[in-house]
């Protein structure tokens, strides 16, 4: 089998995608960068596999909602770098995105975040400066819908 050859045959499309949440996606990527640095030596059975996951992952991106960051290693280094309390935004709004999309797939109706929130905490875990005050209460809330979307899931 020639590298490309799956992808070529059996491009994924909206319906056929994976549902790989953004946890997995975020391990994925990274599993990703490593094999990266080797791509020479792979057989064409492994470039062809690489090929194809690089696409969905990049598919699942494009269907992510606007302003979220993306599921990567590189948008999850940014938030670290911003500090602490972004890096908790990042990882709050992957369990919030997470949860929230197994809880719709089981029927389960879902409490959300008040909008101008959302958009606070996508900012803050894009690793973009948001003002403490303002950050604090984002956080917060966003912690009690975590606990919510936990125990709902859990239920």
């Amino acid at each position: 089998m020639a590298a490309f050859d799956r992808l070529a045959a059996n491009p994924p499309t909206a319906e056929t995608l994976p549902a790989w949440p953004r946890s997995v996606r975020l391990g994925i990527d990274y599993s990703v960068s490593v094999a990266a640095n080797s791509i020479a030596d792979m057989t064409p059975g492994e470039a062809d596999s690489f090929a194809w996951t690089c696409t969905v992952l990049g598919m699942l991106q494009e269907r992510d909602p606007p302003d979220d960051p993306p599921a990567t290693c590189a948008a999850q280094e940014a938030a670290e770098k911003a500090g602490p309390f972004y890096a908790q935004a990042f990882a709050l709004l992957g369990f919030i995105r997470d949860t929230t999309a197994t809880l719709l797939q089981r029927g389960i109706p879902v409490p959300a975040l008040p909008s101008a929130t959302m958009a606070l905490l996508q900012k803050a875990a894009r690793g973009e400066r948001v003002p403490d005050a303002e950050l604090d209460g984002v956080l917060e809330a966003a912690q009690r819908l975590r606990d919510r979307l936990g125990f709902r899931a859990l239920g």
